[in-house]
């Protein structure tokens, strides 16, 4: 499913992600995500913590297979090769999966990534990667422009606040 920004926001107003861990005696994973989709959700994360690469790839065949029916967009938490082979909507990674950049090499230019940062130094550290990609990347002009400039006022922010930051304990 190819979604352009206003359709990528839209998705955003109730994003469910999968849980074993509340599933009931009885239930599914799928049976319950059917649900979840029924009931409106509008964006869909498989988390699997625990389950292997062919575990995941399975579970998320079926998954990917209901949010087509509902219309809703697919991201494989982690595993970015599960998300890859199974051609979902995207992948959400952490700072210990893999580095954005490379994520967005091996899944393409069309596809969602999120990307969870811990603390606002890994949240600074992936915002520059990004704009760097977008610089190097896209074809359009604006962005190899700005992408630059706004990486560049980001960092001379960050060194003169702990530049300012340092001085200050030393008076």
């Amino acid at each position: 499913m190819k979604l352009d920004n206003d359709a990528i926001k839209k998705s955003m107003l109730l994003y469910a992600i999968t849980d074993r861990g509340w599933l009931k005696e009885g239930e599914t994973l799928e049976s319950v995500v059917e649900d979840v989709l029924k009931s409106g959700a509008t964006f869909l994360q498989l988390r699997e913590k625990i389950q292997g690469h062919e575990e995941i790839v399975k579970t998320a065949i079926n998954l990917q297979t209901l949010c087509k029916k509902y219309n809703v967009p697919f991201v494989v938490n982690d595993d970015i090769m599960a998300a890859k082979e199974i051609d979902a909507d995207g992948v959400h990674i952490g700072q210990s999966d893999m580095e954005y950049t490379k994520a967005r090499e091996i899944l393409g230019p069309d596809k969602i990534i999120g990307v969870s940062a811990g603390n606002l130094a890994e949240a600074k550290e992936q915002n520059i990667s990004i704009l760097s990609y977008l610089a190097n990347h896209f074809e359009a002009p604006v962005i190899a422009y700005i992408a630059p400039f706004i990486a560049f006022v980001a960092i001379t922010k960050s060194f003169l606040g702990h530049y300012l930051g340092a001085r200050e304990g030393f008076n």
